[in-house]
């Protein structure tokens, strides 16, 4: 699926970067193979769609007003902010021809009988893996099967996850991706029971007076 974004260069910078959002307009910048470093910027209703449709792993053809090439690139690194909504984000020039090394989520799917049945805890150990292929052929996700967890410390290895045929995972094919534990058995609280002195078994203790600092505690 091809992906296209319309962008325009950016005058603002620094401290003036807090005025162009509240206009609606969102702030990037463009680095990358054969180019110095280029602020950009969009309508923050733009950028929130194509971060939505095409993520951090698909090819965008991003098209600066003022030029005649367009430029592909990826998302590379996206800030938020204590609200989680985006307000930067940094887009990585790529070479259509050349293979790059980047970051794929995993997709979880099925669901495991071990968890299901015999009540073990699914322990996720990683929630993407590395990949390395040429621009194009990047997944938007890759897919791990739970349904392979049908035991108790049965587990799911990088070797399991299936990729196309042009993308190669750079993790170690032993990693551990995802394993059914068996839940732990508590042991049963034996009740405290506190020894009494044969001269204090008909004295009435009175419990202490908490001083204002543990109230405050509390």
């Amino acid at each position: 699926m091809e992906f296209s974004l319309n962008v325009q260069k950016r005058e603002a910078l620094g401290r003036k970067v807090k005025a162009l959002r509240k206009a609606g307009l969102f702030p990037m910048v463009i680095y990358g193979h054969k180019i110095d470093a280029l602020p950009i910027q969009t309508s923050q209703k733009e950028f929130t769609k194509i971060m939505k449709d095409a993520g951090e792993t698909s090819v965008i053809s991003v098209k600066v007003e003022g030029n005649e090439t367009p430029m592909d690139v990826v998302i590379h690194d996206i800030a938020f902010d204590h609200s989680h909504n985006p307000i930067h984000a940094d887009l990585y020039k790529v070479q259509r021809d050349k293979e790059i090394v980047t970051e794929i989520p995993l997709e979880f799917i099925g669901e495991s009988k071990a968890v299901k049945e015999a009540k073990c805890i699914l322990v996720k150990n990683i929630e993407s893996v590395e990949v390395k292929c040429l621009p194009r052929h990047l997944p938007h996700t890759l897919t791990v099967n739970l349904d392979e967890l049908e035991n108790a410390g049965d587990t799911i290895r990088v070797s399991a996850i299936k990729t196309p045929e042009k993308v190669h995972i750079t993790n170690d094919s032993n990693d551990v991706v995802a394993v059914a534990e068996e839940p732990k058995m508590q042991e049963e609280e034996k009740p405290v029971v506190a020894e009494v002195k044969e001269d204090e078994k008909d004295v009435t203790k009175v419990p202490a007076t908490e001083n204002n600092e543990e109230k405050q505690k509390k």
